[in-house]
């Protein structure tokens, strides 16, 4: 059974003073090496909740978290788009 992991980089934390709107993306990598973004959401926690249910399934895949300010044109962390 494959485990998942949840990707904090130390340059998506935000401090308290940053006020600026943040968008949480979750995203999935296949067993193939495949990612997708599973979602967007405007709450981390949020994010995290739907990381947890996903990580319940039998079939375990690699789910992580990334962050950025709410204006920036989403990426694939990969850089593959």
């Amino acid at each position: 059974m494959r485990a998942f992991f949840l990707c904090y980089p130390a340059e998506m934390h935000r401090s308290e003073e940053n006020k600026e709107p943040m968008t949480v993306d979750l995203w999935r990598q296949d067993d193939n090496g495949n990612r997708f973004l599973v979602g967007t959401f405007h709450d981390r926690a949020v994010a995290e909740a739907r990381l947890a249910d996903l990580t319940r399934s039998p079939h375990k895949q690699t789910y992580w978290i990334t962050e950025q300010p709410d204006n920036t044109q989403r990426q694939d962390p990969g850089g593959t788009t």
